[in-house]
Order: structure tokens, then C-alpha cells, then sequence
């Protein structure tokens, strides 16, 4: 079961700051600025969130969700190196058997039968692992929609 989603109470009541100016700066000149919230950190914009950094931007957690409804109908995302490595397994047998044919005339191909079921066979035996392979490529942390 999803979890139910943050909705925050705009009701202030106890202990709080409330800064509001035309425009709020922090900066920290030796370290860092930090946030930290029990329930949750909202950032909002009526124009756009930016972040700008010199290294990498590091977002770790067990589930992200790039998109208002990534939770509900949100697909999974590629993994790119591993994609990239399976599809050229694919494709060099696809290329090996393709090129085998493509340089045989109508004689050659008559006797090269039993090699053409051969190779075939190969490939038959690399599709399942291939297929089965395919959920791996799945990021299991990142959805999108």
C-alpha cells in the first residue's frame, strides 16, 4: 500500500520562525547550510527550483519519483550501461547470423542448411537469458511517468 502523501498544516501553533521579506539570502562563507525537518522539507517556486553545484548532485533514498503521479502509474527507469550491454549482445548475434546469410548465394545457402539451424539454435538459446535479463535494466529505486 502507498504511502499517504504529505499535506501540510497551515495552522501555526507552538515554537516556529517565520521570516518573510521581498527577498531571504543564507549564506555560509566556511561550511555548510543545512535543513532538516521531521515530517518533511517542501520547496516551492511559482517559477523554477535551481541548483547549481560544481561537483554532483547526490540524492539518496530508497524511492525517488520524478513527477506528480511517478507513485501511482510511474515506470520504472532504464538503467543505461547494463541497456547498452544487452541490447550489443543482441545485436552482435543478430549481426553474426545476418552477416553469415547476406554472403551466400542461392547454392551456398542450400547446403549451408544444417549451419543456418545451427547458429539458430545458438540464438534460440540467447533469447531466454537475454529476455530474462531484461528486468535487471530496471532501475528499482528511480520511477518517472
Amino acid at each position: 500500500m502507498a504511502e499517504k502523501p504529505y499535506i501540510p498544516s497551515l495552522q501555526y501553533t507552538g515554537n516556529q520562525v517565520i521570516i518573510s521579506s521581498g527577498r531571504v539570502l543564507l549564506h555560509s562563507k566556511d561550511d555548510s547550510i543545512m535543513m532538516f525537518g521531521k515530517t518533511a522539507i517542501g520547496l516551492s517556486s511559482l517559477g523554477t527550483i535551481n541548483l547549481d553545484v560544481a561537483n554532483r548532485v547526490i540524492i539518496n533514498s530508497p524511492k525517488i519519483e520524478l513527477g506528480l503521479s511517478a507513485e501511482k502509474s510511474g515506470e520504472p527507469v532504464m538503467l543505461g550501461n547494463k541497456t547498452v550491454l544487452l541490447l550489443a549482445r543482441l545485436i552482435d548475434a543478430l549481426t553474426t547470423f545476418s552477416a553469415a546469410l547476406s554472403q551466400m548465394n542461392e547454392t551456398q545457402l542450400e547446403k549451408a542448411v544444417p549451419k543456418i539451424v545451427k547458429t539458430s539454435k545458438r540464438l534460440a538459446k540467447l533469447c531466454p537469458s537475454l529476455r530474462a535479463d531484461l528486468t535487471s535494466l530496471l532501475s528499482k529505486v528511480t520511477y518517472t511517468n
